[in-house]
């Protein structure tokens, strides 16, 4: 399954909503998108819309961000948290969100440590914490190495790597970019550009 979120271009103010799609095997493409009914309302009007699943697929994670102008900050966002009892079963919001980060929160595979974008948009990420999965994430820390912008960051698996966006050499564009360390206790090296072989594209949340 793959989680993302789509605007209603339809919509007179900024709608987004959490849609997924799944697959039989990583083999094959992925299906048409389906809507996800009891997570409608998991954002306010006028905010953007993040998901992050977990490792294990049973807890799926929205960061609710109000729509800033570019340059200005976007505040700290809601952190809502939709539980399930299996992969294919239908998932159930917390009434309350578990802490405030930034905006586009990515988890770590332990769920203890959210990495976000900085609170002005193409900023240095930063990152909030907690003890456990029951408890509330702290206050903004900044990742340890990490002083360039770096949007929508995501973790490897193994901690290791964290993937974002950032601007490309045409400020009008991005790229994927990634930053590396040898183990989860150093800090992470420099943010490179990858080249996937095809033309500048503009991404987002990759």
């Amino acid at each position: 399954q793959i989680f993302y979120s789509r605007g209603l271009v339809s919509s007179a103010d900024l709608t987004e909503v959490v849609l997924y799609r799944t697959r039989a095997s990583v083999a094959e493409p992925f299906g048409p998108a389906q809507t996800l009914p009891e997570l409608a309302n998991v954002c306010a009007p006028n905010q953007h819309v993040n998901p992050d699943i977990s490792e294990d697929g049973l807890t799926l994670y929205v960061t609710c961000t109000a729509d800033a102008p570019e340059g200005m900050s976007e505040g700290q966002s809601p952190l809502r948290v939709a539980r399930r009892a299996n992969p294919s079963g239908s998932f159930t919001l917390d009434t309350a969100p578990i802490g405030t980060v930034f905006a586009s929160a990515g988890l770590s595979p332990d769920e203890l440590t959210a990495y976000t974008g900085g609170e002005i948009w193409e900023t240095a990420p930063q990152m909030f914490v907690r003890a456990s999965k029951t408890a509330m994430f702290g206050a903004p820390q900044a990742v340890p190495g990490l002083t360039e912008p770096l949007n929508s960051p995501d973790i490897s698996v193994d901690g290791l790597t964290l993937f974002g966006s950032g601007s490309a050499a045409d400020a009008r564009q991005s790229v994927v970019k990634r930053a590396s360390r040898t183990s989860t206790a150093q800090p992470f090296g420099a943010l490179a550009g990858l080249d996937f072989g095809m033309p500048t594209l503009s991404v987002g949340a990759p």
